[in-house]
């Protein structure tokens, strides 16, 4: 698991829902700098980040965690 395919796998989703990372990080209750951090890689997010996009997303963990 790297920070990389996390982060690309977390623009991905967003992007194919059409959002901006302000509207994202709003309905997972973080900054939008935050968001920015995971999607460069630059920060690894917590398991229960992972878990709270999985579910706004309803998609499960493994794909934001595994590159595909």
């Amino acid at each position: 698991m790297n920070m990389e395919t996390i982060g690309a796998n977390i623009r991905k989703v967003r992007k194919q829902k059409k959002m901006r990372q302000e509207d994202l990080a709003e309905k997972v209750g973080v900054s939008w700098r935050t968001i920015s951090n995971l999607e460069t890689g630059r920060t690894m997010p917590k398991l229960e980040l992972i878990y709270d996009l999985s579910q706004y997303f309803n998609i499960g963990m493994d794909e934001l965690l595994n590159n595909r």
